[in-house]
């Protein structure tokens, strides 16, 4: 009689490991990419590059870059960079803040970022959205924005990059605050997932 009882308890006990592990690989992503990244975050918040190492390392290749004075300096000068070598960079290539977190439908978009065509940036945080009338993007996954408020994680594709004859013509468009300039700029074909991510 112990022996049954014994096979009974192992036998419960595999049924819910096995459980457990259905559970587990049902909410497992298959990333169809990463993307390289640039991170900008501030000296003296290491904490912060550590957490968006830890939240997007599946997603993203991270490179930190150490904060200047501001916000949009620090995005010219990454972008001036990418712009100068875009001949050689892999994108699209991402520029995120060190404080952005993805909510629960984010996998949901993330392996349709590279379906979306004929588009400069794609941005995964936007605040105080204006969606465009013409919505020609052929992609019901998202939607094109006339403008956006926060540059806190922009997808760049090289269409945007080839736009610019110079450096000198590329920071013409980006005056201070950034998160407005150039997000508000109708010149600039921006678009962002149907739902927040």
């Amino acid at each position: 009689m112990n022996i049954i009882y014994l096979i009974l308890f192992i036998l419960i006990i595999v049924i819910i490991l096995l459980i457990i592990n259905c559970i587990k690989n049902k909410d497992k992503f298959n990333n169809l990419h990463k993307l390289n990244a640039y991170c900008i975050n501030l000296k003296n918040k290491p904490q912060n590059f550590n957490f968006i190492n830890n939240e997007w390392s599946n997603y993203l290749n991270i490179n930190r870059f150490i904060a200047l004075d501001n916000c949009t300096k620090s995005h010219r000068f990454l972008l001036n960079y990418i712009w100068r070598n875009k001949e050689t960079l892999k994108f699209p290539i991402v520029i995120i803040e060190d404080d952005v977190y993805k909510l629960n439908n984010f996998d949901k978009y993330w392996n349709l970022i590279l379906d979306v065509k004929n588009i400069d940036y794609i941005t995964l945080d936007c605040f105080l959205i204006k969606i465009s009338k013409n919505q020609n993007l052929n992609n019901n996954n998202f939607v094109l924005l006339d403008k956006h408020n926060q540059a806190g994680f922009i997808i760049y594709f090289k269409q945007f990059f080839d736009k610019f004859k110079s450096i000198n013509h590329l920071n013409t468009y980006i005056k201070e605050p950034i998160d407005i300039s150039l997000t508000h700029n109708k010149k600039i074909i921006k678009a962002t997932p149907i739902e927040q991510i």
